[in-house]
This record gives C-alpha cells, sequence and structure tokens, in this order.
C-alpha cells in the first residue's frame, strides 16, 4: 500500500497497489432504460453500504469501485457516481433529464404525423436540450478534474477517423498531457462533452463536433466527429474495461487474475428482438437496416458478456445462448483471469407480467419499456422498478443480488475492517 487510504481520491483509486485487488464497474448505453441500470445499482450501494467504515448513508460506490465505465446513457451515470453521487441523487436528476430530453423536436413529431419514419430525415431528440442539461449538472468540469473521485472510462467513436475513443481520467495514459500543445490534452476535455460524444445515438442525436487541436502558428485546428460509443461496439464497456485496466498502454497496469481483478457489469435490460420473417422482409429498407443494426449492438453486448465469463467463474452466471448456454465450467484459458459478475432485467412480456399483473404488459407497454427514449412519467417510474426488483433474491446463489456476489478479498483496506488479504 502506498500513502493513506482516501476513498475519495483518484489517485488512490488508480494507484496499482501491488498485491491488492482492485474493482471495476462497467455500465451499459441503453438511451431513458439507463433507469434500470439505476435500480439495480441502488440494489448494489444498499449492499455494499454496510461494509464501508464510515455512516452507512455517507457510502458511495465510488468508494468501493477503482475504475467506473460507461458508454452513452452509461456514460452520465458513471460520469455521475465518479463525482461522488449516491444513485437516489442520479435517480433524481436522471429522471428530470430524461422527461425533457427525449421529447420529439417539433420537426420530428409533424413528420411521425405525416406517417414519415422519425430519424430519417432529421435527428429525432433535440441534441441541443442535452448538451444544455449536460453543462447545467457539469459545467466546466474537466476529465482532469479533482472533482472525479475515482477512476472514469467513458467509450465513444470518431466517425471521421474510424477510431474507437475510450478516455479514463489515468494520468499516465498517452494523450493526458500534450507538451508541445499539437493536440488538445485529455485531461482538458469538458466532462460533459465527452459524455453528449458518448451518447450521440445515429439518428437519435445529431453527431458532435470536437476540437482536437486549435489554430496556432504551427498547426491548423482539427475538428473530431463523434457519435455514440454502440458504433464503436462498445455498447457494453465491460471488455474495453478490462483491457484498460490491464493493458500498458492505457497506463493503469493492473494485474489481473481471480483475486486481483473483479468487475461488475450493469446491463439497460434484455429481450430478445425477435422478428417474424414475412412482415421483415416486405418492410422498407431502412426498417430493415435499423432493426439489423439494433440487433447487433445487442449482439456484440452479449458476445462481451460471453468473453468476460470465459475467462472468469461468475457466481451466477448470465445464459448466453443455447449452445453455450451459460458456460459455467468452461474457461477459455487455463485460469480465471478475473473475477466477473453480470447484472440486467429482463423485459420479456412474462417477466413483467409477473412483477406487475398482465395489464402492465400488454404489446404497447412492453414497446414503450423497450424504447430508448420514452419520457413518459410512468414508463419512467416502471423501468426503475424493474431494474431494483432484479435484485430481489428468490432463490440463494441463483438471482438477485447478495453480499456474496462482492468476494470479501476485494474489499478495499478498511472496509468491514478489512486488511489486504492478498500479501
Amino acid at each position: 500500500m502506498t500513502g493513506a487510504v482516501d476513498y475519495n481520491s483518484r489517485d488512490w483509486h488508480l494507484d496499482a497497489r501491488a498485491g491488492e485487488g482492485k474493482r471495476i464497474l462497467s455500465l451499459d448505453g441503453g438511451g431513458v432504460r439507463g433507469l434500470i441500470t439505476l435500480g439495480i445499482l441502488q440494489r448494489i450501494e444498499e449492499t455494499l453500504a454496510p461494509r464501508y467504515p464510515g455512516k452507512p448513508e455517507e457510502f458511495r460506490l465510488c468508494h468501493y469501485f477503482d475504475l467506473i465505465a460507461g458508454t452513452s446513457t452509461g456514460a452520465i451515470i458513471a460520469s455521475a457516481l465518479a463525482l461522488g453521487m449516491s444513485v437516489a441523487e442520479v435517480t433524481t436528476i436522471y429522471t428530470s433529464m430524461s422527461s425533457e430530453i427525449f421529447r420529439q423536436t417539433t420537426e420530428a413529431w409533424w413528420r411521425r404525423m405525416a406517417g414519415i419514419p422519425g430519424g430519417v430525415y432529421g435527428e429525432v431528440y433535440d441534441s441541443g436540450v442535452l448538451a444544455s442539461k449536460l453543462k447545467s449538472y457539469l459545467g466546466d468540469t474537466t476529465l482532469g478534474s479533482p472533482k472525479l473521485r475515482t477512476g472514469l472510462l467513458i467509450c465513444s467513436k470518431r466517425i471521421d477517423t474510424a477510431s474507437p475513443w475510450v478516455l479514463t481520467n489515468c494520468p499516465r495514459s498517452l494523450y493526458w498531457e500534450s507538451p508541445k500543445r499539437e493536440w488538445r490534452p485529455n485531461k482538458d476535455y469538458e466532462l460533459w462533452r465527452l459524455i453528449r460524444a458518448s451518447s450521440a445515438a445515429p439518428m437519435y442525436f445529431e453527431p458532435v463536433e470536437v476540437v482536437i487541436a486549435e489554430r496556432d502558428d504551427l498547426y491548423g485546428e482539427e475538428l473530431g466527429i463523434f457519435v455514440d460509443g454502440a458504433v464503436a461496439g462498445l455498447n457494453n464497456p465491460g471488455l474495453q474495461a478490462y483491457l484498460t485496466a490491464t493493458l500498458p498502454p492505457y497506463g493503469l497496469c493492473w494485474p489481473s487474475g481471480r483475486d486481483y481483478l473483479f468487475e461488475v457489469s450493469v446491463g439497460t435490460g434484455w429481450w430478445r428482438n425477435r422478428q417474424d420473417p414475412k412482415p421483415f422482409m416486405k418492410s422498407e429498407a431502412w426498417r430493415k437496416a435499423m432493426t439489423s443494426m439494433l440487433g447487433m449492438i445487442q449482439d456484440t453486448s452479449q458476445n462481451t458478456i460471453m468473453m468476460l465469463q470465459a475467462m472468469s467463474e461468475p457466481r451466477k452466471p448470465w445464459m448466453i445462448n443455447g449452445e453455450v448456454t451459460n458456460l459455467r465450467g468452461h474457461l477459455s484459458h487455463g485460469e480465471e483471469l478475473l473475477s466477473f459478475q453480470r447484472y440486467d432485467a429482463s423485459l420479456e412480456r412474462e417477466h413483467i407480467e409477473r412483477l406487475f399483473g398482465a395489464v402492465h404488459a400488454s404489446p404497447e407497454t412492453m414497446t414503450k419499456l423497450r424504447d430508448i427514449g420514452s419520457s413518459d412519467p410512468d414508463i419512467l417510474k416502471r423501468l426503475y422498478a424493474i431494474g431494483y426488483a432484479s435484485g430481489r433474491t428468490t432463490i440463494p446463489a441463483n438471482d438477485g443480488i447478495e453480499a456474496a456476489d462482492f468476494p470479501a478479498i476485494f474489499d478495499p483496506l478498511g472496509f468491514n475492517g478489512a486488511r489486504s488479504t492478498h500479501r
């Protein structure tokens, strides 16, 4: 251990501290369904709070997790948590933002009334409202700000150079500084702008222009165009978070292994996006393309879960598919490369019926629950309730969220009076 324990210090969390375990929280994208994520996170916060050496009500997830990763809506939540907010505080802000951000633009509303599909001739939602809301909560806070109390990772896609962008607040990362000012150093990017870029979902929000290098006597101005990190295959940033934590070029250099790296991955709701063959083949080309793209996002997320479970032995493994099932007992390597646990909530009709009754699982309601952009207050409340309910344990060691899901070996020093068990 180097230095005193400071659960509110970014540097304390990012320090490799040889011989001690590290903890990652990874949050998927999914628009307003981020409320499902927040419901699950509330359960996690309640589970971990009793271990905190201070008052349980003062516990924050940034005290436990050393790196919080997010894409799109996951980036919004990850940033708020890294700034030291409680899940309840984030939920209040997030719900307020969602009710305004996900209102269709006037143009999109008229197109819908005319029967013109949303997103085909202009973005569905007002990007200016999203940017304004992010600015109002984050101000001029930068990626290098000491206000960030733990590690933060945000995923986006620079479309003009076909480059996935994975930015962290690690001072040892390659582009953190710019000694000759050839480019804008990562530490100087405004947090609101990075989140806006990460959540610029095609057809829903306008792409974002970001100044990469400013014009001066030596260099001309360079602009980058950014879209949602899901376009880079990073809607579920879980595998990228593992690579960022362990590969030397990213600067963290944390050790891997079952007893040294623990990752918790949280989704925004899942269901099998089945298509009736005949109507699908008769639909317009744009609809076929968009349906396929949304299916690709779901597939890349599922593939990420499969890879992480192939590298670990989760206490509650996630069902992948009928061929590989949940991979229990099947490692792609000779040993576990990390400890891993995935949480998500089912948005299948049968599950919603069990939670709330058949009247709340009509085809119209199910469509709204699965949409990434509802502003209906009842749907927003229901999404959070679905996430929170998914944390309820009905069969121990099988479902829900339990204290045993978080191995004591990964408790930070001082939690539950813990001393390092790795030395």
